[in-house]
């Protein structure tokens, strides 16, 4: 008879996302999370558990969890970690599940908020071997599927004996409530399917980074798994009109008053739930079941409710006022609910259809293709740099921002010219983004007069004080004190202004960037410190460099909030951007926000990459491609045609091609230009 092992599942990248700077809600760093696995552990090894598989991570838990080990001094369980890869993204927790239920655990322990208990219980009820294993829930974060803060060494004793067989299953296991999510996109796709353990959303937005609930103007619908004035979000408000328990058959649905902006017309959707991305089609969210109780290990159980199709009357009561709404029951006779109620979903819940029509973007049409333009003008102004550096027409150093372009535009479009940047020594695509004109780049990089700083500065070192660009640096974390001097003026000056400090991965690391983290902090300055973290400091790996997994875990350690977003998805950087900018504007202080990227190229023109595993460089052009992920959105939303981003591609080029005209007809600076622009006139 085998031994019964306990899984656990704690992936560091949770309770990295916006609701943690734009709600003010706190999380437990990677130092607590390790404490709580220990204690976990050791009250699991004292039920008779002897031995743990656990997930890894990119140096986070996993390095702090060895050197407990290395003490030699505890007892628990034999450990061992997953044969997986970690990516630093919610992947992790659905491969760590998939691996747990191959190798028959007995129940998974998981650390987390909503979105990791989410990620799991998904893997397990629409994953590929679909079971019924036990999970334990430990919260770590602001967490409404379990809101209290649970003891480890109670869950450690209560999973133990359960994996131990010392506890019945009838006393051990409850089942909880879940909800449904039936997206269908039209044109004969493909339905794709989706869960919720709190809440699903209907919004006309297109959600990113979990922000439906403070959007409250684009929601449409709602349905929630319990609702109490005590949980958190849309449980809380629920809560306070029409309770329902958690442990409650059913659930509550809350259709929100309509508005000429909405429709009810055939068209594209979108449906959202649970913080996750929203999907564009017709959003359908049945739900049911029974939740489970408190410190008791769980098992999940699926309501399979058949999707019905939309009635006539469905639109109908969608319209009628929140108190003259008739409850909506899976079968039987409808009864009016009292007055200033909301309806109360029994099991099975009738199926809802949700449709919208317009653009489901935050972003107007116009926006979107000046963020296409931006993006597409620092590719091809990158990729022409590329050639032309080749074939010896450019001095100097050249660091090519290819493959970077949505953070430097998803942040940038917030910012005016009064807003302060400070670059990089990989700068061209920050100064683009800024405004500065392409012209006068192209004549700087090519060392020559009408360059933005006449031919004087080169690659490293273009600025352009009149559009907030105080220039590129060629010294690693150089920038992040001029950004706080900046910031400081900017609160003196009390406009609203913004500072905001570029770096990389490995300028990270400097004792300059880490000085101005508390000093910002310190003096609550209005500073953003952006981490590119393209994976790369020179050849270095930042696996092998950077002792934290992420560098949000690393400003908490100053006082101040972070957000980790992809990168190369447009809209993700430039929603937590968005609010970290707001928030900063009005006197919220400073915060970090860390971009995961790639660059298409080398650290420099001339790399030769032999650091790059083989096929790295193909994988992530056809695979991350910022401009074709954010093409594919806009147009399989039917918002921006095929046709008006290829008119830019055309428009595009010629600008690059006229600059670098003009930039090599341009004439080289004299020797009594040496003497001009010493010092800057404010």
């Amino acid at each position: 008879m085998s031994r019964p092992t306990l899984g656990v599942i704690a992936n560091p990248v949770s309770a990295r996302d916006i609701r943690r700077v734009v709600a003010h809600a706190g999380n437990l760093q990677i130092t607590e999370r390790v404490n709580i696995i220990v204690r976990l552990l050791q009250a699991a090894r004292a039920a008779g558990v002897e031995r743990a598989l656990l997930m890894p991570d990119r140096g986070g838990i996993r390095a702090l969890l060895e050197r407990h080990l290395k003490r030699g001094d505890m007892a628990i369980p034999a450990i061992e970690f997953l044969d997986m890869e970690p990516t630093s993204t919610v992947d992790d927790t659905f491969a760590a599940t998939r691996l747990l239920q191959r190798a028959g655990v007995a129940v998974i322990v998981v650390l987390g908020g909503d979105g990791t208990h989410r990620a799991v219980v998904r893997e397990l009820v629409q994953g590929e071997e679909t079971t019924t294993l036990p999970i334990a829930g430990l919260s770590t974060g602001t967490n409404n599927a379990f809101p209290e803060m649970r003891e480890p060494t109670i869950t450690g004793l209560a999973v133990g004996l359960f994996a131990m067989g010392r506890i019945a299953e009838a006393d051990a296991l409850v089942p909880n409530k879940l909800i449904e999510v039936r997206i269908s996109a039209g044109s004969g796709a493909a339905a794709r399917r989706d869960i919720a353990i709190v809440d699903a959303v209907v919004t006309h937005d297109r959600v990113v980074g979990a922000r439906a609930l403070w959007k409250t103007q684009s929601l449409d619908a709602a349905y929630i798994a319990f609702a109490e004035p005590e949980a958190i979000g849309l449980s809380a408000i629920g809560g306070l009109l029409q309770p329902v328990g958690r442990r409650d058959s059913g659930g509550l649905a809350v259709q929100l008053a309509s508005d000429a902006a909405r429709t009810d017309s055939a068209g594209p959707g979108v449906s959202g739930g649970c913080g996750e991305l929203a999907a564009h089609g017709r959003g359908r969210a049945p739900g049911g079941g029974r939740r489970s109780g408190h410190r008791r290990a769980r098992r999940r159980t699926r309501a399979r409710v058949r999707a019905s199709p939309a009635r006539d009357d469905d639109a109908a009561r969608e319209r009628l006022p929140h108190a003259r709404r008739l409850a909506l029951h899976g079968g039987g006779r409808t009864r009016r609910p009292a007055a200033n109620s909301l309806p109360r979903l029994s099991h099975p819940l009738t199926t809802r259809r949700h449709v919208m029509a317009g653009n489901p973007f935050p972003q107007s049409k116009e926006q979107l293709l000046q963020a296409y333009r931006t993006m597409r003008t620092i590719r091809e102004f990158e990729e022409r740099l590329h050639v032309d550096f080749g074939r010896g027409d450019i001095p100097g150093f050249v660091h090519l921002y290819a493959g970077e372009e949505a953070a430097g535009t998803g942040i940038m479009m917030h910012l005016g010219d009064g807003d302060r940047i400070a670059s990089t020594h990989r700068g061209h695509g920050h100064c683009i983004a800024k405004g500065v004109d392409v012209r006068a780049m192209m004549k700087e990089i090519y060392g020559k007069k009408g360059g933005a700083c006449e031919g004087k500065g080169g690659s490293m070192h273009i600025a352009d004080l009149g559009k907030g660009m105080m220039g590129a640096n060629g010294i690693l974390g150089a920038g992040a004190p001029l950004a706080c001097g900046a910031a400081l003026a900017a609160k003196f000056r009390g406009k609203g202004e913004v500072a905001i400090s570029f770096v990389g991965d490995g300028a990270s690391n400097q004792g300059t960037f880490l000085e101005s983290l508390n000093l910002a902090a310190v003096w609550n300055l209005p500073a953003i410190f952006v981490v590119e973290n393209n994976g790369y400091a020179e050849s270095t790996s930042r696996d092998y460099a950077v002792a934290v997994d992420s560098y949000v875990d690393r400003a908490a350690g100053f006082g101040l909030p972070g957000v980790t977003v992809d990168g190369t998805d447009f809209f993700a950087v430039h929603e937590a951007a968005g609010a970290i900018i707001d928030r900063a504007r009005k006197n919220g202080g400073p915060a970090l926000l860390e971009c995961k990227m790639v660059r298409f190229y080398g650290h420099f023109e001339g790399d030769a990459q032999t650091y790059r595993g083989p096929g790295e460089v193909d994988q992530i052009r056809a695979e991350r491609d910022c401009l074709k992920k954010f093409a594919a959105a806009v147009t399989s939303a039917g918002v921006i045609g095929t046709a008006e981003l290829q008119k830019i591609d055309h428009e595009v080029l010629g600008l690059i091609e006229s600059a670098v005209t003009e930039a090599k007809a341009a004439p080289l600076p004299t020797a009594a230009d040496l003497t001009t622009d010493v010092y800057v006139s404010y």
